[in-house]
């Protein structure tokens, strides 16, 4: 019984360790991917991005919409502060990152970015239908 007991602690105690860790996984990921997309760049934010969301929102962002933005605007907009809030699992593989962001701009601005777990890394998946939001016309 007294086995039984000790197996049925560590496991438990493991079992917490490697949620903190996947926890600290998507966190830490999370916020380099924010980080670089609040910074405008986006090649940093690639590595932190799953291939779906680097084609369908990176790609159209770099290609129609930063080339209209005034570069003295970004200035002024950075650098960004984060703050994460919370870290919510929904699955093994899929998790949202609440959090804050804070530009000279803007100030404690709430967003979340989904992140999903992809060959072993945790990635940002943020697809965004701009033909909707922009009234655009999709490349495809």
């Amino acid at each position: 019984m007294k086995i039984a007991k000790t197996l049925l602690i560590t496991a438990s105690i493991l079992s917490i360790l490697s949620c903190n860790n996947q926890k600290y996984k998507v966190q830490e990921n999370a916020e380099h991917y924010i980080k670089a997309m609040a910074e405008y760049d986006f090649d940093a934010a690639r590595q932190y991005a799953t291939e779906e969301t680097q084609h369908a929102t990176l790609d159209f962002i770099e290609s129609n919409i930063m080339p209209t933005v005034d570069t003295n605007y970004i200035k002024q907009n950075t650098p960004a502060k984060i703050t994460i809030d919370s870290v919510c699992f929904a699955s093994d593989t899929t998790a949202t990152v609440y959090f804050r962001k804070t530009t000279p701009i803007q100030t404690n601005t709430p967003a979340s970015v989904e992140m999903r777990l992809r060959n072993g890394k945790w990635l940002a998946h943020q697809i965004v239908d701009f033909t909707v939001r922009f009234g655009t016309q999709s490349k495809e």
